[in-house]
């Protein structure tokens, strides 16, 4: 239970950070120059690594981030399928899980047409605006979601309420 409660505990407040500052990941890539996202992009589908440091810190800096976002995301979506396999909070965690599902769709759904674009890290930028809002609402529901459970399974409305 401990483990769950800190699994809980961290993947709520990166969830709520998404919610304030927005997804890192896209940060990174809208801060990012597009000329500079294109040339790591074209070295790295001929196999090639960036010879200048620019270029591999912007590569380091978009795997270690695309990594932590899919990270979050299962461990997200592993503890609400605990949950609601050992039936804790089965109707919130059912529908926490449905509002994720229903974000990938959305994502696949533009993916399509990132795909078929030139270069999918600069691709970012013609990402409606609508899209990143959606990412922080999405966020935000997740991690009020998430803190319901974490004091639900602590315990901690007793304490707040004596």
């Amino acid at each position: 239970m401990v483990l769950l409660s800190i699994l809980l505990w961290l993947v709520l407040i990166y969830n709520l950070r998404v919610a304030i500052k927005g997804n890192p990941l896209a940060n990174f890539l809208l801060n990012t120059e597009r000329q500079q996202l294109e040339k790591v992009e074209g070295k790295t589908q001929r196999m090639q690594s960036p010879s200048d440091e620019k270029s591999l810190q912007i590569l380091q800096n978009f795997s270690r981030l695309t990594l932590l976002e899919l990270g979050a995301f299962l461990v997200e979506m592993a503890i609400l399928l605990y949950l609601m396999y050992n039936d804790k909070m089965f109707f919130l965690c059912s529908a926490l899980l449905i509002k994720n599902i229903l974000a990938i769709a959305v994502s696949l759904l533009y993916a399509k047409k990132i795909r078929s674009s030139a270069s999918f890290m600069s691709s970012f930028h013609e990402l409606p605006k609508g899209l990143h809002i959606m990412d922080r609402i999405s966020a935000l529901v997740s991690g009020i979601g998430l803190l319901y459970i974490f004091l639900e399974l602590n315990n901690i409305w007793a304490f707040i309420s004596a």
